[in-house]
């Protein structure tokens, strides 16, 4: 099998954000403003239970009181990375939270263990 190696004129995004522990507490404005945002990996690869990751274009949410604007499922067991070609922008900022509550606007609930999450942006 041949390899090729390129040279990438230049970097997809600015910033690399993790939580390596996503519950249902909002981790808000997380890339400080508006951006775009290009991955989202979550690794639920320790919990048998399916996790939602959950996101607002916002600067601040409260997971039990608001639908979400962006869903990324996870299956239990499983690490899986969602590639937005173009990215997605947001005017506001990203704001987000993990919970294994599939329902909107009620009480999330926390995964236990919690996933990790790895979000790039710019």
């Amino acid at each position: 099998m041949a390899v090729t190696t390129a040279t990438v004129p230049d970097r997809l995004a600015d910033t690399l954000v993790i939580d390596t522990t996503a519950d249902s507490t909002a981790e808000n404005n997380v890339f400080a403003g508006a951006l775009t945002l290009y991955t989202v990996q979550i690794d639920n690869s320790d919990n048998p239970t399916a996790v939602w990751i959950k996101a607002a274009n916002a600067t601040s949410i409260a997971p039990a009181s608001v639908a979400p604007d962006y869903m990324f499922y996870a299956a239990g067991n499983q690490k899986l990375s969602y590639v937005i070609y173009a990215g997605m922008a947001l005017s506001a900022g990203f704001s987000f939270w993990g919970t294994t509550t599939q329902a909107n606007a009620t009480a999330q609930t926390s995964p236990d263990p919690a996933p990790t999450v790895k979000l790039l942006g710019q």
